[in-house]
């Protein structure tokens, strides 16, 4: 690897992606669906919601059951929308985004870290040692029922349904 101590690289630059290769980079990371503010704030409702009660997870979700979670009659209306509903529901969107765009991000440094200053590699090296470390602390964070069908969630959380059943009125 080939770094001048002065900071001035040894090569000319790479191109820096444009605003637009980055949105249509973005867009390709995503499904099809282009949400407003209203919408997004929505499917944010739903799947906070969501994560604090596992047990509104398990299965696919009713129209029904969407519009009690987030308390709105909104999804009604835009259920139908092409592409909608695939978005709602899809729990993993951000964070596949934000794959993408680490994965755009760590080829583009790749290629520039061979140009670096000695201090500008340092601090490149700092900032992936924290993307990499904040990435093993979040998966090991990982909800121990996801992932589970209805009937693991049944037999993993039987002891509290049968506890809710006979307290419950009959």
């Amino acid at each position: 690897m080939t770094r001048k101590s002065s900071g001035a690289p040894t090569t000319s630059p790479t191109a820096v992606p444009s605003t637009a290769e980055v949105q249509a980079a973005t867009r390709i990371a995503s499904t099809d669906y282009a949400a407003t503010d209203m919408e997004r704030r929505l499917r944010a409702r739903y799947w906070a919601e969501c994560r604090s009660d596992p047990l509104r997870r398990a299965g696919t979700p009713t129209l029904d059951t969407v519009c009690a979670i987030v308390k709105s009659d909104a999804p009604q209306k835009l259920w139908a929308r092409p592409g909608f509903k695939e978005w709602f529901l899809r729990e993993r969107d951000v964070e596949e985004k934000a794959e993408f765009l680490l994965d755009i991000w760590t080829e583009e440094m790749d290629r520039r870290m061979i140009r670096m200053s000695d201090k500008d590699f340092i601090q490149a090296g700092k900032l992936l040692l924290e993307i990499v470390t904040t990435n093993q602390e979040r998966t090991a964070q990982t909800d121990p029922l996801a992932g589970l069908t209805p009937d693991q969630l049944v037999e993993k959380l039987g002891p509290v349904l049968q506890l809710i059943q006979a307290r419950s009125p009959k």
